[in-house]
């Protein structure tokens, strides 16, 4: 199935984006977790946007691309597992083998040093961390019983990385992993600079209440000191929930907050998370919720709120320009290979088109992801993760596109 026409404006509410590294955005639509979900998808950066026919089945909660295979998606779904597309979000099939049963899936990523091997860190129900050597095929559990919404990879260290969640921090290396003892509580993000791996910040905020927002960061080793955590706490932040690293500068970060009057805003430190400065400010919370930005020049930054708009600026934060969401609660933010953005929400996955100036759907209004993931290798797909597992959906490079009505 591909794309179809539809009179509706796009979904103002989303649970995930993405961008595939050809430039075309993915989001997909939230309504309740219950409902199916709905992708759309740009072609022109959040313009245009095209309507996928088929849905997911439940709300997705990640959607990440293939980085060398942009039209291989993966999105987590609440409770359904991981699905895969490779065919741009126009087909979605269930790529659970090997997954624990209603396992949700939160976060997705793919392995730098062997595109073939992903992660999807998962929530309850069947919390834990899994691993697929074959594109997200089959699966194996890395880590079982721990609540974990995020994960990231060590480009440097084959099998090593992050994850992170509701109870903390923790290390894996192969099938090993254990928790770091200190510093780090609710842990809602993981970044990685793309340039310079040493350079690993980690967002969230502390138990206690009254929250404080928090953002983590490595120290390199260096005058033979070893390398070591630190945290900062940008000031008045209640929550951090989202954490992007300049794709040219390892120590200009980005953060997407929710503020003690529970205002939300977009913070930036030039010095590794040292200090921080606010970018912009919006309505109360619920409010912005993830940041990505596109690592091609001119680094556009793209925030997406919870509901409504999405925020985008090219000048580094300066101005902003905001376009309308789906009409669904959104949790997933990513770009496809040509920095098109990707989001997922409660209602589907939808991509910008840019020159509809509209989203389109890439899946059925039964795909409710959290997660969105884009693959790699002869055969791209993109997969949803949801409440009950993994939808794929292949993502051809040649397809036939049809667009959403015009906006006017």
């Amino acid at each position: 199935m591909g794309f179809s026409v539809v009179t509706a404006a796009p979904p103002e509410d989303f649970y995930a984006l993405t961008f595939a590294s050809n430039g075309i955005l993915y989001v997909a639509e939230r309504r309740s977790y219950d409902d199916d979900a709905h992708i759309y998808r740009s072609d022109d950066s959040g313009n245009t946007w095209w309507l996928a026919l088929e849905a997911l089945p439940r709300g997705v909660s990640r959607l990440i691309a293939h980085p060398q295979q942009p039209e291989k998606l993966y999105a987590g779904l609440k409770g359904f597992g991981v699905y895969g597309s490779d065919t741009g979000a126009g087909h979605w099939i269930a790529a659970n083998h090997g997954l624990r049963t209603l396992v949700s899936v939160q976060d997705m990523t793919v392995d730098p040093a062997n595109p073939a091997r992903l992660y999807a860190a998962a929530d309850e129900p069947g919390a834990g961390l899994f691993r697929s050597d074959d594109h997200g095929l089959t699966w194996t559990t890395v880590i079982t019983d721990v609540r974990l919404t995020t994960v990231a990879l060590d480009p440097t260290t084959p099998e090593t990385g992050w994850a992170g969640g509701p109870n903390g921090f923790y290390i894996f290396q192969g099938r090993n992993f254990w928790p770091y003892p200190y510093l780090f509580s609710v842990v809602t993000d993981i970044a990685i600079s793309p340039i310079d791996p040493d350079r690993r910040y980690v967002g969230g905020y502390t138990g206690q209440s009254p929250s404080r927002g928090y953002v983590g960061y490595y120290v390199p080793p260096h005058d033979e000191i070893q390398g070591y955590w630190s945290i900062s706490f940008p000031p008045e932040t209640a929550y951090v929930w989202s954490i992007a690293i300049h794709p040219d500068d390892p120590l200009t970060v980005y953060a997407c907050v929710v503020l003690n009057g529970k205002q939300s805003a977009i913070l930036r430190s030039q010095d590794g998370g040292l200090t921080w400065e606010t970018l912009f400010r919006t309505g109360l919370f619920p409010g912005l919720i993830k940041i990505v930005v596109d690592n091609r020049p001119p680094y556009t930054l793209y925030a997406m709120k919870y509901q409504e708009r999405l925020y985008i600026s090219i000048d580094d934060g300066v101005t902003w320009q905001t376009r309308l969401l789906p009409p669904y609660p959104a949790l997933a933010l990513i770009l496809d290979d040509f920095g098109v953005p990707v989001v997922a929400t409660t209602n589907g996955v939808f991509r910008w088109n840019d020159t509809m100036s509209d989203w389109g759907r890439l899946s059925s209004d039964d795909i409710k992801a959290h997660a969105l993931l884009l693959t790699e290798g002869v055969n791209p797909a993109l997969l949803a993760g949801t409440r009950t597992g993994i939808w794929r959906k292949d993502m051809p490079r040649q397809q036939t596109w049809m667009p959403l009505m015009q906006r006017r």
